[in-house]
């Protein structure tokens, strides 16, 4: 159990990274020229081979799905994958990637939430914890940009606010289905579905010529995008929620936005200071927090008993 929980936390840790590169990705791509529609299908499109081998694979000697799980899927890949991806990039085009990150980071109490109100799991008082640690940390760490952002920010911050009640419902509906489904048919439709619908909200604005009339720089940053933050990250993360459950793997990936203030520096010239790197510090606290006690590693046991003192404890009760 204790194995099958730290193999969940590194799916996590790994999906959180993959994750984090994804608001870079996205401004740089803005940097280049393409907007919010094309983006979100190129991303898409260069994912679908990934997906459709994946639920072949995933699919290989599993029960056929049912009407309910199909529709289910439908409607976390449209309400939950899609909605968010849109509601997300359009968010990006008025705030920073560091912006995006800390109000996106609120999605793991939502997380925590519906599954409370709707499937009764229990808060624990070290799950209250290690949010109230992260989000010290986050509040440390984005204080200055928020005060840093432009005009648009209440507008952004509104359509990112959205995204991540979208993504919530997305965390929240694949927890539960990937039990049944299993990870790779579960993840590879829902992202499939996800294709789908953002190739039919191209073509209801654009002509297809569109899509083939971008740069080589846009291509190279979109195959990024759908390699590393898309086919990369989630099915990392589908496969820890399957072993730590939404709840802890939403939390663990709190990393992410603190790899998204570094990698920001780094490709994007964003500036840190001293409240970013105090951010970080709690925002690990916390992580590591929840990944001791979901590996078990802080759970005090009974020492074994010494077999030379066995017989004198049946001595004694006799």
């Amino acid at each position: 159990m204790r194995n099958k929980a730290a193999i969940g936390l590194i799916y996590a840790v790994l999906g959180a990274i993959g994750f984090s590169f994804k608001s870079v990705f996205i401004k740089m791509a803005y940097a280049a020229g393409v907007n919010v529609t094309d983006l979100i299908l190129l991303r898409m499109v260069f994912s679908v081979p990934f997906f459709l081998v994946a639920a072949y694979w995933g699919g290989k000697s599993q029960a056929a799905l049912t009407r309910a799980d199909w529709r289910q899927i439908v409607m976390i890949g449209v309400l939950g994958y899609h909605l968010s991806n849109v509601l997300g990039f359009a968010g990006l085009t008025y705030v920073s990637a560091g912006l995006e990150r800390i109000i996106f980071f609120i999605y793991p109490l939502v997380v925590l939430l519906v599954g409370w109100v709707y499937f009764a799991k229990p808060v624990r008082r070290y799950e209250i914890f290690a949010i109230i640690l992260c989000l010290g940390g986050f509040g440390l760490a984005f204080i200055q940009k928020i005060n840093q952002e432009g005009d648009g920010m209440v507008q952004g911050g509104i359509l990112i606010f959205f995204s991540m009640l979208s993504y919530s419902f997305y965390i929240t509906g694949s927890g539960v289905l990937v039990q049944r489904v299993g990870v790779l048919r579960c993840t590879s439709l829902i992202m499939l579905v996800a294709c789908i619908a953002s190739m039919i909200q191209f073509l209801m604005f654009y002509p297809v010529a569109e899509i083939f009339a971008q740069s080589a720089k846009i291509y190279e940053i979109s195959l990024a995008l759908a390699l590393v933050s898309t086919v990369f990250a989630v099915m990392m993360q589908t496969s820890s929620i399957k072993l730590l459950g939404a709840s802890h793997a939403s939390m663990v990936g709190s990393l992410g936005p603190i790899a998204t203030i570094y990698f920001a520096q780094i490709f994007l010239g964003e500036t840190s200071n001293l409240w970013q790197w105090s951010g970080s510090a709690l925002v690990i606290l916390g992580v590591s927090l929840l990944g001791l006690y979901a590996t078990g590693s802080w759970v005090r046991r009974p020492r074994p008993l010494n077999p030379a003192h066995a017989h004198d404890g049946l001595k004694e009760r006799d």
